[in-house]
């Protein structure tokens, strides 16, 4: 709601960095939720769901954005209101179905290892964000952010040996199969984020094709992922194999 009353872009982009720290935790906590309530050969299934989830908003997103983005009668602050009523539709329904088990035991928060990753990212993003516009690529700008934000990370590693309840336990690493993992996810995550917020600026900038037009053209990335993720989740809860 505050991000679609911005009146200035420094008010807009602040209200949609709260924005995305409350949708990165409702991201964890959907999983978090999924390991606490659904057995581990279920999961695989059920982790479908999720990603199938996630490609349909991804592509509606740009989509839904993009109709009424064009719609003279409403305009891009709509593209910010229209999730409230289905914000307050979850939080009810969760209010009233959601029961989990509870645990109750003293909890450390890693707060040490939670701004040092963060500022680490942020860093990067920013050198990301301003190289080859406001500073070349090879500058000391970019020495000194990208430098810096590899100090972060090694800093964030320090402090996670160190932490009762670290955010990331450096100890399933010494498992090959949760590094090798790790890794790919993270290979996949770069490619299909980039690829998918690519898209859009570059269909409108560079073919001229409408807001609408462009969240259509994405379809055919999101269905694969769609199609993808529900089917692997099957075959993986039905025969417990997830490796070929």
């Amino acid at each position: 709601v505050v991000a679609g009353m911005a009146q200035n872009p420094g008010m807009l982009i602040t209200a949609r960095v709260i924005q995305g720290l409350g949708a990165g935790g409702l991201t964890a906590l959907a999983q978090i939720i999924m390991a606490a309530m659904i057995s581990p050969r279920e999961r695989g299934r059920y982790s479908g769901y999720l990603g199938a989830t996630f490609a349909v908003a991804t592509v509606g997103g740009p989509l839904v954005g993009g109709v009424i983005t064009d719609a003279s009668w409403l305009g891009w602050r709509w593209c910010l209101y229209v999730g409230v009523p289905f914000a307050l539709i979850a939080l009810f329904v969760l209010q009233k179905t959601l029961k989990l088990p509870e645990t109750k035991r003293k909890v450390k928060v890693d707060w040490a290892g939670a701004f040092f990753i963060t500022a680490a990212v942020s860093l990067l993003l920013v050198w990301v964000t301003f190289a080859d516009d406001k500073f070349a690529w090879v500058s000391w700008q970019t020495y000194a952010m990208v430098g810096g934000s590899l100090l972060l990370a090694l800093v964030f590693l320090f402090v996670e040996t160190k932490a009762a309840e670290p955010i990331i336990p450096l100890r399933l690493f010494r498992n090959r199969t949760i590094t090798l993992a790790s890794v790919a996810s993270l290979f996949v995550g770069i490619a299909m984020f980039a690829v998918t917020f690519s898209f859009i600026p570059c269909f409108q900038l560079a073919r001229n094709e409408s807001p609408t037009m462009s969240g259509v053209l994405t379809i055919p990335m999101i269905g694969g992922l769609f199609v993808s993720s529900t089917v692997s989740g099957q075959i993986i809860t039905k025969t417990g194999k997830w490796k070929a």
